[in-house]
């Protein structure tokens, strides 16, 4: 904007949100350290999301199995997270843990909200997300 020619360089910002400026604040070219923030309240408001509805800390255990997978264009982090999450509900969190060449380990989190799932469980629920990711290729 023609206006951050007001402001040290290195001491502003500008925050976009769907390539609409949002947010700009910085500290004036002046002697004294006074900062200036402006803020798009109506691009804020039109991207803000309502907070969620509570939901109870779930008392039942979790479950983490850990799965390598062989990435590629087709079968990226996102594609794999959309597949499993479509194939269990009882999955809470998929989680990146590490790569290595185009393999990537991923943790999957299985529970219940109705009783403890038990470890063959939740097996059982990773070799469903692993036939399927089988049947994607």
């Amino acid at each position: 904007a023609f206006y951050s020619q007001f402001f040290f360089p290195k001491i502003q910002a500008t925050s976009f949100i769907n390539n609409k400026q949002a947010i700009f604040l910085g500290q004036l070219k002046t002697d004294e350290k006074n900062f200036v923030a402006e803020l798009d309240l109506q691009t804020l408001i039109d991207n803000s999301k309502p907070f969620p509805l509570y939901q109870p800390i779930n008392r039942y255990a979790v479950i983490k199995l850990d799965l390598t997978v062989n990435l590629s264009e087709k079968h990226n982090f996102l594609a794999i997270k959309k597949i499993a999450l479509k194939k269990s509900k009882l999955i809470k969190k998929i989680e990146f843990i590490s790569l290595f060449k185009n393999k990537a380990t991923l943790r999957f989190y299985f529970s219940s909200t109705k009783k403890n799932l038990t470890e063959k469980e939740a097996k059982e629920e990773l070799q469903k997300i692993i036939k399927a990711l089988a049947l994607e290729k």
